[in-house]
């Protein structure tokens, strides 16, 4: 089993399916959905939502978020925690907008040559302490750095957590915790600009 998740602007922990809907007739959700926007760098527009307080839920672009990534349910119980999205991987900056467009959700040229880099195992180690200060009883078990090849290290030192955030957020030993296995995606895994280009140019060749 597998859901979605996105860290929005404001802090907020949004999670969902990663399918919905009957056998044979399901959906797959993907990250831009838990967080839709006016455009690629913009909040979700305000709408009539007669479920809940919170009225800004749609837009037709994936918008902007803090990251974003992949809880995975392992055969040994544990959980999988991944930052496999475009929200961590291939990040773009918000100070790509051009406040001049007339179109705000048209991407600047050569974009893929001004993404950020990708969410780094220190980031993703403070977003598990993240989830223990929200009160989500979790413990980090292990942690592998790994390539889109499926090869895989592990990380012995995964116990450098939770700077920055409070002491009781670390504590361990916990025998009640679910266990989570911090799965990160490296940089060298991303193909640069030039790189994405040439091998898209080599499959039009063979497309002609």
């Amino acid at each position: 089993d597998s859901l979605l998740f996105v860290l929005d602007e404001g802090g907020n922990l949004v999670i969902a399916p990663m399918w919905e809907g009957r056998v044979g007739d399901s959906e797959e959700n993907k990250h831009g959905d838990l967080e839709p926007g006016n455009s690629p760098f913009d909040r979700p527009v305000e709408g009539v939502n007669p479920q809940g307080k919170e009225k800004r839920l749609y837009g037709e672009y994936r918008g902007r978020a803090r990251l974003g990534g992949e809880f995975n349910i392992l055969e040994n119980g544990e959980w999988q925690v991944t930052q496999k999205s475009g929200y961590a991987l291939q990040r773009v900056p918000l100070s790509l907008k051009d406040p001049n467009s007339k179109n705000a959700g048209v991407l600047p040229d050569r974009v893929m040559e001004k993404l950020q880099p990708a969410a780094r195992v220190p980031m993703m180690q403070r977003f598990v302490c993240y989830l223990r200060s929200l009160g989500i009883n979790v413990e980090l078990s292990s942690m592998q750095t790994c390539n889109f090849a499926g090869d895989c290290e592990s990380d012995t030192d995964y116990g450098k957590c939770c700077n920055g955030f409070e002491p009781t957020a670390c504590q361990k030993e916990n025998p009640k915790a679910t266990q989570l296995n911090l799965r990160v995606w490296t940089d060298k895994c991303i193909l640069t600009g030039e790189k994405l280009s040439l091998q898209l140019s080599k499959v039009n060749n063979l497309l002609t």
